[in-house]
């Protein structure tokens, strides 16, 4: 142990396990316990922000962004991680019952924090039971090969089809949840293989069973090994049932560096599931703690649990650290009623539903999802030079002028008393927009610019609406010609993106040429999706499609659509 303030405080290895927790459990080594309240908080990040809700749209989804997940769910040391990557999961039952739900998240210490600590962390969360197709999984109990290595290494079957499930019908489960973990690890890895790395797997109840499969894989794959050495991996579980037989436990033990630290709160019945007489057993280093013993409880809750927990011989203590009350209600109903609590108090404002401007409730809009977003991010950078450019072809440059002109309007480019920061709007062959007020309002707000880039003799959009209904232009206008070109066919699409970009690259002026070596841009890019290059070129048109439309030959001779990334 190292010596801090005078004090022995265990090292990292040793937080995670290096000798197996040894003298950090009974009493509860007050920097371990502190480690696993934020543990714990990283777990519950995944029920605050899931959205179970079966009348919502996006039921099945994270509430948030990977870039607001921590702060919207005021996990306490936000700042200290950024989330890299969303996991999502195959729920499948009987064959034909399948869904897909957002399953867990990953996370890796800032680079202040690292650079702090000495160390960079990869943290690896899952959500626990959410779904009824969840709960039809973890009563899948036959014990099956984890993988095909080794037959005699079984788990449990639902969760190894939660971790392992993939199909192509489903547009975040073409690749299984392990294939999303092992491709995102790799890289990151990959990516600071010369610092001090770490990895910890934390999970809830099912989401504790994940952590088990995620952290064996990780270290069996190899992805914990840099050169010759391989770095620690932890697996932290809170309340997790059994998930293997004895020898998936005899070959976690003989995986190097991997330990696993059980929290598991007397009287649950979660941790003695699946039965022994199943075939399953039970390994790892356990804290046992019970909740039983705190005054403000009726039930069992784990994390308050841990926050005032003394040892097995010694009492309880509400004091011990800074933890408010109120987190045991935020989901349920377990604070004696003095507390003066409400029950389940997390929830989304109106459950995500928003007064729109004709008086009705609905979702939020494209703008309110814009804004909010611009909000945030400007905050983020303020002390940096900024600038927003807004984007779009077609019906996209109308979108871009508005959004510009609202951002703008909304004082969302100004930071304290500095002037506005430039916002521009840059639309390929885009539309009208509205009428001469609003486009004497255009010019009047600060630092705001517009430039429209269109295609002579382009009828389909630059002149809708028609003037004669009111519709004025906006902005600069930057008009070229594609005819001159000779690459292009007599007649081709002016409106085609491609087209518009491929002018661009070679105009030289209104009345000049057309200089194809200007810069260097391929002419294939002409035909990407549609068919207007000359036939000398030889590119076939609308080229740009997968190969095979996503088939491939699998290794039973049968043509499958492929997962993105093969």
């Amino acid at each position: 142990m190292a010596q801090i303030g005078g004090t022995e405080s265990p090292s990292w290895a040793e937080l995670l396990g290096s000798n197996h927790w040894s003298g950090l459990l009974d009493p509860l080594d007050d920097t371990l316990r502190d480690l696993l309240l934020m543990w714990g908080d990283m777990c519950q990040v995944t029920a605050d922000s899931f959205i179970s809700d079966d009348n919502s749209q996006y039921h099945g989804c994270c509430r948030y962004s990977k870039n607001s997940l921590l702060d919207q769910t005021f996990f306490p040391n936000a700042a200290d991680y950024a989330v890299v990557e969303y996991l999502d999961a195959l729920s499948t039952f009987l064959i034909v019952l399948k869904e897909s739900n957002w399953m867990g998240y990953v996370a890796v210490s800032s680079d202040a924090h690292a650079e702090a600590v000495g160390h960079r962390n990869i943290y690896i969360v899952w959500r626990s039971t959410s779904r009824i197709m969840e709960i039809l999984e973890d009563i899948t109990i036959p014990l099956v090969p984890f993988d095909d290595d080794n037959e005699d290494v079984k788990v449990m079957l639902g969760w190894r089809d939660i971790y392992n499930s993939s199909d192509p019908n489903f547009e975040f489960n073409k690749k299984s949840a392990r294939e999303q973990l092992l491709e995102k690890v790799k890289k990151l890895v990959g990516r600071y293989k010369d610092e001090r790395l770490s990895i910890v797997c934390v999970g809830h109840s099912l989401g504790g069973a994940l952590v088990i499969l995620s952290a064996y894989d990780i270290v069996k794959q190899g992805l914990s090994k840099i050169g010759e050495e391989y770095f620690p991996v932890c697996a932290m579980t809170f309340e997790s049932p059994r998930v293997g037989n004895q020898a998936f436990r005899d070959s976690w033990d003989q995986q190097p560096n991997l330990r696993l630290l059980r929290v598991k709160n007397k009287g649950d019945p979660v941790p003695d599931y699946p039965d022994l007489g199943l075939g399953y057993v039970d390994f790892g280093t356990v804290l046992e703690v019970a909740s039983e013993q705190s005054r403000f409880l009726k039930n069992y809750v784990i994390l308050h649990t841990v926050a005032g927990w003394e040892g097995a011989s010694g009492g309880f203590d509400p004091t011990r650290v800074k933890r408010s009350l109120a987190l045991v209600n935020k989901q349920g109903n377990d604070l004696v009623d003095e507390c003066k609590i409400p029950a389940s108090w997390w929830v989304e404002k109106n459950k995500g539903m928003v007064l729109d401007e004709d008086g009705d409730w609905t979702k939020e809009s494209a703008r309110e999802q814009l804004l909010a977003k611009i909000k945030e991010l400007v905050e983020q950078y303020k002390d940096e030079s900024l600038s927003i450019v807004c984007l779009g072809h077609s019906l996209g440059g109308a979108l871009a002028i508005l959004s510009a002109y609202d951002i703008v309007r909304s004082g969302l480019s100004k930071i304290g008393d500095k002037e506005e920061f430039p916002v521009c709007t840059m639309g390929f062959g885009s539309p009208r927009v509205g009428n001469q007020a609003f486009s004497d309002r255009c010019a009047k707000l600060p630092n705001l610019r517009a430039l429209r880039v269109l295609n002579k003799d382009d009828l389909d959009f630059p002149n809708f609406p028609p003037a004669s209904d009111g519709y004025v232009d906006i902005g600069t206008v930057l008009t070229v010609d594609s005819g001159k070109s000779p690459c292009l066919e007599a007649k081709h699409d002016r409106h085609n993106l491609q087209v518009i970009l491929h002018t661009v690259a070679g105009w030289e002026r209104a009345d000049g040429g057309f200089d194809t070596t200007r810069v260097k841009r391929s002419p294939a890019l002409v035909n990407k999706d549609g068919d207007d290059l000359v036939a000398e070129f030889k590119i076939p048109a609308s080229w740009w499609v997968e190969k095979n439309k996503g088939m491939v030959l699998d290794k039973d001779g049968d043509w499958v659509v492929a997962p993105p990334g093969i």
